[in-house]
């Protein structure tokens, strides 16, 4: 896996993914955390391949990825974080630029809602496992709590785009930005403090 990573670092994207594929060979479950990492990174590859070739949105490779994506966020373990929060954010932004332009604010505030209940959520074994871990994972907690207000900044972005007054929009950004300011502040992760400063030049 660090080879791998370490050709995807020196941007050899092609030349990585059979080591991914014979990680992800080896090590078949998503519960563990180099698979997990190989299974994420192959996906985002398999994304940045059909942008590249400005593929349709139902060519195979695409589908591949939004399975991939898909099985990390089910099966997510608290101890690998933050890959599963990652791949459901990347999951959220695949569906919704795939969808038409006109319901891209509302197909996104949906996937975010719903992506929230998820992860706060603890109704299924897996699901009720990755919360009672949070008290061995004080660090692993802290990157999934900073995701999980990341997600409510989102949510409130995308309702700042929703049809109202502009004093209630405004109050929506006034209280994303806040929110988002903060998560940069903490310095919690930096994949999640790069996400915020995107999201701040993408909404605010």
């Amino acid at each position: 896996m660090l080879f791998a990573q370490n050709l995807l670092a020196l941007q050899k994207k092609e030349k990585a993914i059979p080591y991914l594929e014979e990680v992800l060979s080896l090590i078949p479950t998503l519960r563990s955390e180099i698979s997990a990492q190989a299974c994420l990174e192959r996906a985002r590859l398999r994304v940045a391949d059909w942008k590249q070739r400005k593929a349709h949105p139902t060519d195979p490779e695409i589908q591949k990825a939004m399975v991939d994506f898909k099985k990390l966020t089910l099966q997510r373990t608290l101890a690998n974080e933050p890959i599963h929060l990652e791949a459901a954010l990347d999951y959220i932004a695949l569906q919704t630029e795939l969808e038409l332009p006109q319901q891209q604010i509302s197909k996104e505030l949906a996937l975010l809602t719903k992506a929230k209940h998820d992860f706060e959520s603890a109704e299924d074994l897996l699901s009720k496992d990755y919360q009672e871990s949070r008290a061995k994972y004080p660090q692993k907690t802290k990157i999934y709590e900073g995701y999980l207000r990341f997600i409510e900044a989102c949510i409130l972005c995308c309702q700042a785009k929703q049809p109202q007054s502009e004093e209630a929009q405004n109050k929506l950004r006034a209280k994303a930005k806040e929110l988002l300011l903060q998560i940069v502040d903490d310095r919690i992760h930096p994949t999640l403090t790069a996400r915020c400063q995107m999201q701040l030049e993408r909404f605010l």
